[in-house]
């Protein structure tokens, strides 16, 4: 089911009867680390079996075509919070207060803020403790800095280790499950996030219950080239991985089904991971492999079926919290602007700015001179660059990404 902009507009606007209004909606907001957006297409991901996320995608608002504002961790979960492109963050890829981010618009409305999992942005880590200053505007938290050895974490404002082996995501499922419970007796809205540390890297760092996929089981991409000879083998550790997270989904939608909570689920990830295409691994990529994410909303409101304008992660902030520069999820726009603004061993060695839109065509632009120009459509694994051909989009979609550069203060552009 494709939804057109009438019925979307028409779907959030709906009036309640006898002029009742309703209670502020509470948010369950799952984020993955490093999740690339085809591994969750039922018809792309080969054998791997995702029945939660394939439930919240049949019951919930699919967008079908998110990118990551930044497809690098920090910088990426700093926009989700803030609303701000890394090039408009006086952090850029730190998180430095005092800023406006969406736990503070929400906090403020009332809501019970609580964060579990990992964190990965602060402006000065000491270890994997994230120092109260740092993450302020949460009234409850369970986190730790960046550790993917699946096996730590830290509560609230102490400095002691927890264990959370052996399996990190099971523990943050936990811990939100007892706190969904407990506000389940409450009429106070809450802002509940959970971030899974899978099917980031190391990707062999599972218990072996997980262990299902081998690497004659996993699907590449068509535009896959082995990595070391090792492509096949990180695919199917990852489809493990991206299992074990499903696992924990399930656990969470289980829970809110048994309270009958009326919550609204957001579901997406940080960026994706090449998984071999293109001879890559990893993320900070212009490619849709790298950049392209999942990103599911289900609840009151949010009209299930397929939206397929292109929309950015940086736009959730203003969606829940009118915060920030984004675009409210439910607005229809033609085109999604996103960037690398470090210099992190990325596309070509350098920051890059990219835009998509609506119709498929892509342009990256680095700040060494290469481009990419890509035609989605008819070629979605991206294998020939149109760039410098004289093709007309070209230069309408630089201006376009000119114009997104001046309307947002970015100054990549300038010479």
């Amino acid at each position: 089911m494709h939804i057109n902009r009438r019925q979307f507009l028409a779907a959030a606007a709906a009036v309640p009867l006898l002029g009742q209004v309703p209670p502020p909606p509470s948010y369950l907001m799952i984020l993955v680390d490093q999740l690339t957006w085809w591994m969750c297409e039922p018809g792309q991901r080969g054998l791997l079996e995702l029945p939660n996320i394939d439930r919240l995608r049949a019951e919930g608002q699919v967008y079908n075509r998110c990118y990551a504002t930044s497809p690098v961790c920090s910088a990426s979960r700093i926009s989700l919070r803030t609303g701000l492109w890394p090039h408009a963050n006086p952090g850029n890829h730190k998180l430095i207060h005092p800023i406006a981010t969406l736990e503070e618009a929400l906090q403020g409305r009332g809501y019970r803020t609580e964060y579990f999992g990992k964190w990965h942005m602060s402006p000065d880590p000491d270890g994997q403790f994230v120092k109260p200053q740092d993450r302020l505007h949460w009234d409850s938290f369970i986190g730790h800095e960046s550790d993917h050895r699946h096996d730590i974490t830290f509560k609230q404002d102490d400095p002691r280790k927890y264990s959370t082996a052996p399996w990190d995501s099971a523990y943050m499922t936990d811990a939100a499950l007892k706190s969904l419970r407990k506000t389940a007796r409450s009429d106070q809205p809450f802002f509940l996030h959970i971030n899974y540390l899978p099917p980031h890297q190391p990707y062999s760092k599972y218990p072996k219950s997980l262990e299902e996929y081998s690497t004659v089981q996993g699907t590449l991409r068509a535009n896959a080239v082995s990595v070391d000879g090792h492509a096949d083998r990180y695919v199917a550790m990852y489809m493990n991985l991206v299992r074990g997270v499903d696992i924990e989904i399930g656990r969470l939608l289980d829970e809110l089904d048994t309270l009958e909570s009326k919550a609204v689920v957001v579901f997406a990830s940080d960026h994706g991971d090449m998984l071999g295409s293109h001879g890559m691994i990893y993320k900070r990529k212009p490619h849709e492999e790298s950049a392209r994410v999942p990103l599911v909303v289900r609840g009151a409101g949010w009209t299930p079926g397929v939206v397929d304008y292109p929309v950015g992660l940086v736009d959730l902030a203003r969606t829940l919290g009118d915060v920030g520069q984004g675009t409210d999820l439910r607005e229809h726009r033609d085109s999604v602007y996103y960037e690398m603004t470090q210099h992190l061993g990325s596309w070509e060695q350098g920051q890059w700015r990219a835009l998509v839109t609506e119709d498929g065509w892509k342009l990256a632009i680095g700040e060494h001179g290469p481009r990419m120009l890509i035609n989605l459509e008819d070629d979605p694994f991206e294998l020939e660059n149109l760039a410098g051909a004289g093709h007309s989009r070209e230069a309408e979609l630089e201006t376009r990404m000119r114009e997104w550069a001046g309307s947002t203060k970015d100054d990549f552009f300038r010479s």
